[in-house]
Parts: structure tokens; C-alpha cells; sequence
């Protein structure tokens, strides 16, 4: 939830004078090191908390020979710009200025809603200063520094601690009395908490609440477990740092479930700290879709998981070092193609890309792996296409031709649907990788089944089943069914077949795979393929074509039940014969 609409530092570290505008929920400071983007964080830590700072150390250098010269007063300040929905009294925006003194002290704090009261009936300057005051005491802000430390962990356990002491009926008098008793009536709360854990962090975790006084000040104890059946015990403590990063939102988040009469303000450096890729890509996602929901959140990141980010809860601001001072700008489209911005945070624009490619890449896996599953639980042979337009095409052909048979086979999972029509996972070069990647893995588990695989008998199709012919020829070898030649797996029974060309289509295939043009979309007759599905090839007579590339699911979904699958009875009855063959 956002409480902050605009910040305005000045003189603070690298700082001289900064206003940072269009805060979103979540908002994320990239650049490269020393470059001030901390600076950020640690001024909202000084404002909120009202920190003593070591004034000589921490003022801007540049202004201190100009104020020199000047003769003008050493100080440091931080304005803040709240939205108010809550306070009657207090105006719907407003400024709070906090400012900092050569003694290291918070030296006074101003603000701008007098000028609002003024202009309002029946509220006094009384009013307005308890509004004030109610309104800042509803903030809870957390700094977690990059470098996260034990007691860092420590700390955020003792608000925890404190957070379900505060906030759950009963347990303060209960606290009173034994600590034994304390626990277990936290054990419930415990358990709560271990399940979000599980939930954020992939491990299995116990809460203890302290027994007896001398394990007090440890407060509370956090213990993961090594394995899914919860064998072997591991303290969070030992876990390693990108483990443990897991931990730190999943904390601040439950203190905030637990605190939800605050208003909870998280300020981290380096979340990504430790975290391997694809645990670091996690925790970009749970930023968003998660701990921006109910809190404010600020970040400083070197990850393009987090600086490529994007929503409408999100602001990019990009940190930069000129003249030895600190620039802060939000980060927009055409920034991403100044040289300066490419050469400081790696090519956004291509890191982007790259997020891409890595999320194809896990959608892909999950479609394998439900694959997989199937396998293992299946009796009647698998078919396993190129695409689920394929799927969607050859289980109509069955339905046609062969009613009572078409229940004989089952077929892979549909796969995820992109914006466009496109499809997680589909193509000749991701079916060819489940043959010679992962039938290698799950073979032995397969214990007989049938794998029946079928190629487009097209460019990329007849590429791949190819490949896995030469390439992979000590797994698979050539046999043939009913004067058909297709690939069997020398160990399990795995078979690659490829369409084939009924009569009306003969001249789509050809030896060399770059003249085959025949996908399944094609085993259908012209008259139910409009011509904006049609690709022509240049210098064919009569005219040939492929079949357009777009929604090839949307239209596999319009053809008719009652539509002439003739031209798909061959291949039915080479799968039929495979299936059939002892």
C-alpha cells in the first residue's frame, strides 16, 4: 500500500539534492556500485526511525566547501510526502521535513499543514498536530543493510517475537505467567508460520518459542529441515545467506499480517544477496505479487530480476554517479537506448530479453514434467506432438474415423496459451529434446509403455527427426511397420514417427527437408484452409504452400467435428499398428 508519493534528500552522503518522485509500491533503485543508491534506503531509515547519524561522516562533501564559503549552517535533511485517506485532520497530501544538525541529532521537523488547516472550518492547530502525530506513529519501517549478518536475523526474530506477543489476544497475561505455557499456546501461531515459510522458501521450518528464561534472549529459533520428510534438523543459522534471504520477507511480511493496524515501510539492499538464478527470479516475482500488496517497499538491486520488474505497483529509478554527486532518475523506454544506461546496468534491454527466455525456459519444463507424470501412471500408449494444435486436430481425425478406437491412446497435456496464439513448449526442437534429453531419465520407470512420437513432415520436423536418426543413432534404429519407416528406441518402447503424406498432399514432401512443407494442419483438405492461412512458395506449379504461422490453436479449435479427416487416416493407422505391435 502506498503511503509515500515523493521524497526530497539534500546534503546526505553522496547526496546534495535529490527528489525522487513517482514512488510506486514497490520501488527499485539500480545502478552500478558507490554510486549512492543505498543512500536512498538508509536517509528513509534516518527519517523514520529517527537515527543519531555521525554528522562529519555522513554530509555531503560538495556542499560542505560551498556552505564553507558561503558561511551558511551545516545541516542535513529528508522531506517526505504522504497521501493520507485515514486523518479528517490532516490534509489528503502533505510534506514532513526532518533535519539534522553538526551535533548527529534530528535538530527540528517542519511540515506544510497549516497552510491547509487555514483554509479549513472547525479545526484547530491542536487538531492537526494530534492528527500529525497519530498519522507518523502508524509507520513501521524496516532497513535491512546488504550486508545481513546474524543480527540481522536476530533482530528481526525479536520483532517477530514482540509482533505476536502485541498483537494476539490473551497472550500478554499469559506471558505472565509460565513460558511453558506461553509456547503452547503459540504453538498454533508456529505452525502458521512455518507453513508460510514453506510457502516463500521451498523448506520445511519449526518456530520455538522460548521455555525458559535463560533461552529468552535467543527469543525465538528458527530450525529448517534438510529433506521434504523433515529427517534431519538443520538451525536456519547454518543455512547458507541465499537461503536465509528467503526468510527476511517472509518475516517483515507475517509481522505485517500480525501488525495490520500499522503501516509497514520495508527498505532492503541487495535482496537478490546469495540467491542462485532461479531462487533470485523467485523472489523478483514474490516482491510483486506478494509483499507489494500491503506494504511500501523500496529496494537497491544490481539483479535484473528485480531491475526488470514491471506493473503497475512498480517504479525503476536508475542511480548515477556525475560530478561526484548523486543522480537519481526514473527509469523509462527511451532510457534503454542511451549508451551511458547500457554501459552501467548491462543492457537492460537485453536482460529483459533474456528474462523472456529463461521464463519460456521453466514453462517448458512444468509442460515436460506433467508429461512425465502422465507417463508414469499411463497404460495405454502416449502420443506426444509438436504442439497442442496437433493434439487438438488428431483427437477430431479420431473421433472421425475411428470412434470406438480414438479412447485406445492418451495425449499430452495441453499446453500453456501466450498472448497471440503461440504455445509454451511447442515445436519440433522441444519434442526432439524430450526424446534425447529426458527419455534417457524416466526410461526405466516406464516399465513397458508405449511412447509414440509425431513429427510435422516438414522443414524443422523432418530436421529433427533426422537428427535424432544420425545423431542419436546408438538409442535409436530404423525399423518398419507395414512398409513405413519409423525410429524405435533400442531400450524402451519409444517409438518417432513423422506425418505421413496422403495422396492429395504428395508433392509437400520431398527427400530433402527443406522442400517439405507438410504440418498436420495440411492432413485437411482446401477447402477448410482459408487463404489467409496460406503461405505460397515462390516458383512451385501447381502452387504449394505451408500453413501460416498465428493462432494455429484457435484455429485447430474451428474446424468441425463433421470435417473431412481423410487425409489423416494413414498416420492413425501407422499409430494403431504401433500401438499394436508386440
Amino acid at each position: 500500500m502506498k503511503r509515500i508519493s515523493k521524497i526530497e534528500i539534500k546534503n546526505f552522503q553522496s547526496i546534495k539534492t535529490e527528489i525522487v518522485s513517482k514512488l510506486s509500491e514497490l520501488n527499485v533503485f539500480s545502478g552500478c556500485n558507490d554510486v549512492g543508491k543505498s543512500n536512498v534506503l538508509r536517509a528513509l531509515d534516518m527519517f523514520f526511525n529517527k537515527r543519531n547519524i555521525d554528522f562529519y561522516e555522513e554530509f555531503n562533501i560538495e556542499r560542505k566547501a560551498e556552505i564553507k564559503q558561503l558561511r551558511q549552517k551545516q545541516v542535513i535533511s529528508v522531506k517526505v510526502f504522504f497521501i493520507n485517506d485515514t486523518y479528517k485532520n490532516l490534509p489528503p497530501t502533505f510534506f514532513v521535513k526532518r533535519t539534522w544538525d553538526k551535533s548527529g541529532e534530528m535538530s527540528s521537523q517542519t511540515d506544510d499543514t497549516e497552510t491547509w488547516r487555514k483554509t479549513q472550518d472547525g479545526i484547530s492547530s491542536t487538531q492537526v498536530r494530534t492528527a500529525l502525530s497519530m498519522y507518523l506513529n502508524k509507520f513501521r519501517f524496516k532497513y535491512i543493510p546488504a550486508i545481513k549478518e546474524n543480527s540481522c536475523f536476530n533482530t528481526l526474530l525479536v520483532e517477530l517475537y514482540n509482533a505476536i506477543v502485541d498483537n494476539k489476544a490473551g497472550t500478554a497475561e499469559e506471558f505472565e505467567g509460565t513460558l511453558s505455557d506461553f509456547n503452547s499456546k503459540l504453538a498454533k501461531l508456529s505452525q502458521e508460520l512455518s507453513d508460510f515459510f514453506l510457502k516463500t522458501a521451498g523448506i520445511r521450518s519449526t518456530v520455538a518459542i522460548p521455555t525458559t528464561a535463560g533461552d529468552l534472549a535467543k527469543r525465538l529459533a528458527v530450525s529448517t529441515y534438510a529433506d521434504a520428510n523433515g529427517e534431519d534438523i538443520i538451525p536456519l543459522f547454518n543455512r547458507g545467506d541465499g537461503i536465509r534471504m528467503h526468510y527476511i520477507p517472509a518475516i517483515l511480511n507475517f509481522i505485517s499480517d500480525l501488525e495490520n493496524n500499522k503501516w509497514h515501510i520495508w527498505a532492503i539492499d541487495e535482496p537478490e544477496t546469495s540467491c542462485e538464478y532461479s531462487k533470485s527470479a523467485v523472489l523478483a516475482n514474490d516482491f510483486v505479487l506478494k509483499y507489494a500488496m500491503k506494504n511500501q517497499i523500496f529496494i537497491a538491486s544490481h539483479s535484473f530480476h528485480f531491475i526488470s520488474l514491471a506493473g503497475d505497483n512498480v517504479s525503476r529509478y536508475r542511480v548515477f554517479s556525475k560530478d561526484n554527486k548523486s543522480h537519481i532518475r526514473l527509469i523509462n523506454t527511451e532510457l534503454f537506448e542511451q549508451e551511458e544506461l547500457k554501459s552501467e546496468l548491462g543492457i537492460l534491454s537485453l536482460l529483459n530479453g533474456l528474462q523472456e527466455v529463461y521464463d519460456n525456459y521453466q514453462k517448458e519444463r512444468e509442460l515436460i514434467s506433467a508429461n512425465i507424470d502422465i507417463i508414469k501412471h499411463a497404460e495405454k500408449p502416449l502420443l506426444l506432438f509438436e504442439g497442442e494444435s496437433d493434439r487438438i486436430l488428431f483427437q477430431k481425425a479420431f473421433a472421425k474415423l475411428y470412434p470406438k478406437e480414438r479412447h485406445d491412446f492418451i495425449y499430452s497435456e495441453p499446453a500453456e496459451q501466450k498472448k497471440g496464439g503461440a504455445v509454451v513448449g511447442e515445436g519440433a526442437n522441444a519434442l526432439a529434446g524430450f526424446l534425447y534429453s529426458h527419455i534417457p531419465k524416466i526410461g526405466d520407470a516406464l516399465n513397458g509403455k508405449k511412447i509414440i512420437a509425431v513429427f510435422d513432415n516438414d522443414k524443422e520436423g523432418v530436421e529433427q527427426y533426422d537428427k535424432i536418426a544420425k545423431d542419436y543413432e546408438k538409442s535409436y534404429y530404423t525399423i518398419e511397420i507395414e512398409g513405413t519407416s519409423i525410429l524405435k528406441h533400442k531400450k524402451y518402447n519409444v517409438y518417432v514417427t513423422k506425418l505421413i503424406a496422403p495422396n492429395f498432399r504428395r508433392r509437400w514432401v520431398h527427400r530433402q527437408a527443406k522442400y517439405c512443407y507438410l504440418s498436420v494442419e495440411l492432413l485437411l483438405q482446401d477447402n477448410d484452409i482459408p487463404e489467409a492461412n496460406r503461405d505460397y512458395i515462390p516458383d512451385t506449379t501447381p502452387s504449394k504452400y505451408s500453413f501460416k504461422a498465428g493462432n494455429k490453436v484457435n484455429f485447430s479449435n474451428s474446424i468441425s467435428d463433421n470435417a473431412d479427416f481423410s487425409g489423416f487416416q494413414e498416420t492413425i493407422d501407422l499409430l494403431m499398428n504401433i500401438k499394436n505391435k508386440e
